[in-house]
């Protein structure tokens, strides 16, 4: 699925209950194989008090915007 979000042009994903299907070590994995940022700012890791998959905890795009 990486390779498609990838290719697909994804500015920017959040995570979902499945994203935790096979544990931490693998979504981590999963995410540094993608080319843009994952959010997550609800849910922080107790050991490293940082967002669970190195998740962002914010993230700004401007995107099509035209000042007239």
């Amino acid at each position: 699925m990486v390779p498609v979000l990838n290719a697909f042009g994804t500015h920017c994903a959040v995570f979902g209950n499945h994203d935790f299907d096979f544990g931490l070590e693998v979504l981590s994995e999963r995410v540094a194989d993608t080319n843009f940022p994952w959010l997550m700012s609800n849910v922080i890791d107790n050991e490293t008090g940082r967002p669970l998959g190195d998740g962002k905890i914010n993230s700004c795009y401007r995107m099509g915007w035209k000042k007239e």
